[in-house]
């Protein structure tokens, strides 16, 4: 009878560790296509989030363009560019098309005439060569010839990805050109959260935006090896492997530009939490049949039961143990999802924000370029204002105040004599002084004055506060423009830019280094220039402050670091 029994038990044991194991292996899997579920949604979000980032940059260059097209500069030189003596106008747009590329931060932005042919650009300074017929064959000078806004993208084996914008450039009903904006993809979104990954690809599989960046070096094919698997919820999804890891994936292709958006999340988490889930159930039930097994025993042996219990309690205890460790990183995990969850909420919400900015600037761009050509119609005038109304106080709600304009600082400052940096800006703007009859003083700079800084950025900031003072000199008979500098302290010195022009109100004064703030009428400047002098003398330690003279005219005050006290 006793060996019958102990068979029983035997038997029962093997039994109920064999439905431990069942039991244990489906709670896991439940859990794992549960928190595949999850994950699925989770990836969904990151999906159109990365989709709504990329738009929302791209967008925000759409007005690059037509801001270009208006400008009459880049007219002018359309008009002439047959004239072989048409250099220096080039020059000036050249220069006016880097001023605007450093604050809207495009790859480059090029004009090219009704031929195709490239007549100013940006980089001018990067002394590398660029083909002239470049853009003619190119789609999106085609579809500005055609009168059409142009959309192209471009990627070229084993070079960089681009996006190119582009709009016709008319003389009354004629075609005389096209402006080009051209995007580098690889850093169009630097923003990005690090725990997120995503890749853009084209239909050949080229990735050109990706996070972690050394995914740019592969195809998409070539990533990770992809598994398609079935939910319980019965959505068909996709399982990414690489780096002995598990990705649920997400992938769309947007057929307005052509590309694939792909965005992964890990699931190592859900998968180390589904098995915990199993060995926590596989050890519940063990511990059940012990207990169980335990009773039993106490029953039929009384004259062990004292020694069997304390044998049963240390199991107990072990096994209590056990849980207690495995519920704790139970609690840890839980806590990492937890707070990859936040922080999702969190990308998603400023993916949001920066959309709905995004669309009010550009809408707004738009309307102040369309009202300025509708002046003469103050019915439609009034109706954009009203609508440039309604997007100011959207933004309004979003914040209280936005400000979007950043400048390289130089890696590198050396010592700069200032009289080298003002023959050299007088040498560029010579013509113009001496067709305008505008006298430069500059006898009370010293030879023995250098500055710590970078002998460009200090060039163009002598080059657009002298240009300021010719434009400010305009109406003025005697034109006169006086330059001095001197020590104001041990490492400081002082230079001074001063015109006997009308000088400034106390409006222009409080917002004059603004971006974008301008008291010059349309299509004789975007406002940058003193923005950009502001950010370049901030990125050299120094400052700069405007106040009226005692001509009545405008000065500049500059402050910058002395190389004699440096050294």
């Amino acid at each position: 009878m006793t060996l019958k029994t102990n068979k029983r038990i035997v038997w029962l044991g093997i039994a109920w560790f064999l439905v431990s194991i069942v039991l244990g292996i489906g709670a896991g899997k439940l859990t794992k296509d549960l928190g595949y579920q999850a994950l699925h949604a989770e990836v969904s979000d990151r999906l159109l989030a990365s989709i709504h980032r990329v738009r929302g940059a791209l967008n925000s260059y759409h007005y690059l363009p037509f801001l270009l097209t208006q400008n009459e500069d880049v007219v002018e030189l359309l008009q002439n560019s047959a004239l072989s003596n048409n250099a220096a106008q080039a020059t000036k747009v050249s220069r006016y098309l880097e001023q605007t590329s450093l604050v809207a931060g495009a790859s480059g932005l090029f004009i090219v005439d009704k031929n195709g042919h490239t007549v100013a650009y940006s980089n001018w300074r990067d002394q590398q060569a660029l083909r002239p017929d470049e853009f003619a064959q190119l789609p999106v000078f085609q579809f500005a010839a055609k009168g059409e806004e142009g959309r192209f993208y471009e990627h070229q084996s084993q070079q960089q990805a681009f996006y190119y914008l582009s709009a016709p450039i008319y003389d009354r009903s004629d075609f005389i050109g096209a402006a080009i904006v051209r995007i580098d993809l690889e850093n169009l979104i630097l923003d990005t959260p690090v725990e997120e990954l995503y890749a853009i690809s084209d239909d050949q599989g080229r990735i050109f935006i990706a996070s972690p960046q050394d995914w740019l070096k592969y195809s998409l094919s070539d990533l990770a090896d992809i598994r398609s698997i079935t939910l319980g919820n019965g959505t068909h999804a996709e399982l990414w492997t690489f780096n002995q890891q598990h990705y649920m994936s997400h992938q769309v292709r947007l057929d307005d530009l052509g590309w694939t958006f792909t965005s992964l999340v890990s699931a190592r988490l859900d998968e180390r939490y589904a098995d915990l889930v199993a060995a926590i159930t596989m050890a519940g039930l063990w511990i059940l049949g012990v207990l169980l097994l335990f009773l039993r025993e106490r029953h039929l042996k009384h004259l062990s039961q004292q020694e069997t219990r304390l044998a049963l309690l240390q199991a107990n205890e072990s096994l209590e143990q056990k849980v207690e460790e495995r519920t704790q990183a139970l609690r840890n995990a839980q806590q990492e999802l937890v707070q990859t969850s936040k922080m999702a909420a969190l990308g998603r919400m400023s993916t949001a924000i920066a959309h709905e900015l995004n669309q009010p600037l550009t809408a707004m761009r738009t309307y102040i370029a369309i009202s300025k050509q509708l002046l003469s119609d103050p019915a439609m005038v009034k109706e954009n204002l009203s609508t440039l109304d309604d997007l100011t106080e959207r933004m309004a709600i979003i914040t209280s105040q936005l400000k979007t304009f950043a400048y390289k600082k130089p890696e590198n400052v050396q010592p700069v004599q200032l009289v080298t940096a003002i023959n050299q800006s007088f040498t560029l703007l010579r013509t113009r002084l001496t067709e305008e009859n505008v006298t430069l003083e500059c006898d009370r700079v010293s030879d023995s004055h250098y500055v710590l800084g970078d002998n460009v950025r200090l060039e163009q900031v002598l080059v657009n506060l002298i240009n300021n003072a010719c434009d400010a000199l305009h109406q003025q008979t005697d034109k006169r423009i006086l330059i001095q500098s001197e020590c104001v302290s041990d490492d400081k010195i002082q230079l001074s830019v001063e015109d006997n022009g009308p000088g400034f109100n106390d409006e222009q004064l409080e917002h004059l280094f603004e971006p974008f703030y301008t008291t010059k009428s349309m299509g004789n400047g975007l406002g940058l220039g003193l923005a950009i002098v502001a950010a370049i003398i901030r990125d050299l330690n120094g400052s700069i402050q405007a106040q009226r003279n005692v001509h009545g005219g405008a000065t500049f005050l500059i402050l910058l670091p002395s190389a004699q006290h440096s050294q």
